[in-house]
């Protein structure tokens, strides 16, 4: 006779689909953005992730915190979930009015450096309220193997806290460093997928720098770049635009400087899949 009760059969089964949640990590949900569906996102990503030998820049609209660094040194290696997010997205994510791509990022000293030669970081030009948009965020990710949605875990968003305060998060909160709890019986859960992960690279998250509004001359240059096919292509066609760009942020006559090599770019090298 099977000496589990049905309930504590269920308690064994939800352990097993939550197994493989970490005790801490990075949440970000993720849906239509700049005008490009989810798909076209991460297949520009992988490209992107190809031609930077296993690196991508993944964009975010929320700050993580000036704990971030303290936290990294604590808990070491920080793995990043991506789900799906389950509203529909807005209808300035879908057409927005402009975009800008996001050549550098700040560092810890408050220097201002390239983003990894590669990488393709774009947003929309103005926020909610229709203002310039003048803050956006970025996490440095890392992963060996192809980008892909593979749903390979599900969590309970009613066991996450906020890793510092232990809050519940809020509802601007698409990213944040998070802790997962213990299993809570009196709240029904709240599942999201986990359609895929990567770790944190590097500084992990930074404040990007330096937005160029896609001009409609360079409106071209980007959209062939999305086009791209191979990672031979993306570095051809990303190159090129971002050279564009560059000259298009130096002659606005602000403070925008291109560096020789950027920090990011310090990586031994492989070959390219």
């Amino acid at each position: 006779m099977n000496d589990f009760s049905m309930s504590e059969w269920r308690r064994v089964e939800r352990a097993h689909s939550s197994a493989a949640i970490p005790n801490v990590f990075c949440w970000t949900k993720f849906g239509t953005e700049s005008g490009q569906p989810v798909g076209d996102i991460l297949r520009r990503k992988e490209l992107e992730r190809a031609a930077n030998r296993g690196v991508f820049v993944w964009g975010i609209g929320n700050s993580l915190g000036g704990t971030f660094d303290m936290v990294r040194q604590t808990e070491g290696n920080i793995e990043v979930l991506f789900s799906p997010m389950k509203s529909r997205p807005k209808s300035i994510d879908v057409r927005p009015g402009g975009l800008v791509v996001w050549l550098q990022f700040e560092g810890l000293e408050g220097q201002v450096d390239d983003l990894p030669e590669f990488s393709l970081v774009v947003s929309r030009a103005s926020g909610s309220s229709g203002d310039a948009k003048r803050s956006h965020f970025a996490l440095l990710c890392e992963r060996s193997t192809p980008l892909k949605l593979e749903n390979s875990a599900t969590l309970d968003a009613t066991r996450i806290r906020n890793y510092a305060s232990l809050s519940a998060l809020g509802a601007s909160q698409v990213t944040a460093l998070v802790r997962y709890l213990e299993e809570i019986n009196t709240v029904p859960e709240r599942k999201y997928d986990v359609a895929m992960r990567a770790n944190l690279w590097n500084r992990g998250f930074v404040r990007l720098r330096t937005p160029v509004e896609v001009s409609s001359e360079m409106q071209a240059d980007l959209y062939s770049a999305y086009a791209a096919q191979t990672a031979d292509e993306w570095v051809e066609r990303v190159a090129r635009l971002k050279s564009k760009l560059s000259e298009s942020a130096m002659d606005r006559g602000n403070e925008y400087m291109p560096r020789s090599r950027s920090s990011l770019n310090k990586r031994q090298p492989s070959p390219r899949p």
